[in-house]
């Protein structure tokens, strides 16, 4: 909904980081877990595997873990 920088780890190594434009749609794997850092959490929607993901919150969030059960914080 807006530009949000983020970080994703995907099974302990850094597969992105970067600022996301407004709109802009990226897709990530992993077998066990990833993990996002954001400076802006409310600004993104998240799905697995096709289905919303509920929860993230709001402002900068460090260690959004993201399993196969959705997310663990």
């Amino acid at each position: 909904t807006s530009n949000v920088w983020l970080q994703v780890t995907a099974d302990g190594s850094v597969i992105f980081q970067n600022v996301l434009a407004k709109g802009a749609k990226e897709s990530w794997d992993a077998q066990r877990e990833l993990e996002l850092w954001t400076g802006n959490a409310s600004a993104m929607n998240l799905s697995l595997n096709g289905k919303p993901l509920e929860g993230v919150g709001r402002g900068v969030k460090k260690g959004i873990r993201i399993t196969h059960a959705g997310i663990e914080q």
